[in-house]
């Protein structure tokens, strides 16, 4: 995480919210805190926090509600959700619609510390997956611009050397030179 970002925690709870917030202050990480979805929405549409620990159920909303909002806002955040009623088939809705983890409440200090530090890590790989699919595609990009250009100069080359009015050693070395250039083609896989 960058020093700038901070974690979001949401819970309606305050005084889960500031027990948690003690675990993350622990943990010497930044954070922000929101009592109710209104807020932790407007603060995920400005600041795009990189991890967000929410409380299933909130009044008005849903911490499902939060997931799918963040993660179709940036899919890189990291949701961890967070519940006293917990159930497989909540934790399974959760999970299917993109949570990174699911804790059952009250979590133990290390339990969430445990949890952050993998979403932490998690959310450093899945940045770099980003990063690196973005470099994939503008290598493609430039790629096609490239072997167009390739094919366009074996497509002159070609005709050139088979010129009869062109002397023979003119084109041998131009017949040379556009088996050089397609050798060099990288073939589409």
């Amino acid at each position: 995480m960058e020093s700038h970002e901070k974690i979001l925690v949401i819970d309606d709870d305050e005084e889960y919210l500031a027990y948690v917030a003690t675990v993350i202050q622990d943990a010497q990480l930044p954070f922000n805190l929101a009592s109710s979805a209104y807020v932790a929405k407007k603060i995920i549409t400005e600041d795009r926090p990189p991890l967000i620990l929410t409380d299933l159920r909130l009044p008005g909303s849903s911490g499902l509600d939060i997931l799918k909002s963040a993660l179709a806002l940036d899919p890189t955040i990291v949701v961890i959700v967070m519940t006293a009623f917990g159930s497989v088939d909540s934790a399974l809705e959760c999970l299917k619609n993109g949570a990174y983890d699911y804790l059952l409440k009250p979590s133990s200090p290390d339990e969430i510390s445990a949890a952050l530090k993998r979403a932490v890590g998690h959310r450093r790989i899945r940045t770099e997956l980003v990063r690196k699919t973005t470099e994939l595609e503008t290598f493609k990009k430039n790629y096609a611009y490239t072997d167009k250009m390739i094919e366009g100069y074996t497509d002159v080359l070609a005709p050139l050397a088979r010129r009869s009015d062109i002397p023979v050693d003119v084109r041998a070395k131009l017949e040379h030179l556009r088996l050089r250039i397609k050798r060099r083609q990288i073939p589409e896989q």
